[in-house]
């Protein structure tokens, strides 16, 4: 994920999740791919209060809410991705303790 995060976004550290979005039209309704860091989920589900599942669900989400165009520059776009991964993984019928960065 460091090698991920280095190479697409400059940033030289590790991360949980990444989104690579398509281009528009994407290709057969494919909008991207997303890159999740299983060791990351493992050590954010302890401190979140989570099932690794749990947690490997809400990263699945966020990085789907990255591909479908929403950010998390700021704290009222951060709260509304919050909202949208709890919608997303409720969806999927898997509870939630904490989500967020």
């Amino acid at each position: 994920m460091r090698r991920l995060n280095k190479a697409f976004r400059n940033v030289d550290d590790s991360t949980d999740v990444l989104a690579f979005p398509l281009a528009e039209g994407g290709m057969h309704g494919h909008a991207g791919d997303i890159a999740l860091c299983w060791p990351a989920a493992l050590r954010q589900a302890g401190a979140n209060g989570n099932t690794p599942e749990a947690e490997a669900t809400a990263l699945a989400a966020h990085g789907l809410l990255h591909l479908a165009g929403l950010d998390h520059s700021d704290e009222p776009s951060q709260d509304e991705m919050d909202r949208r991964t709890r919608e997303l993984c409720h969806l999927a019928q898997i509870e939630v303790v904490h989500v967020g960065h």
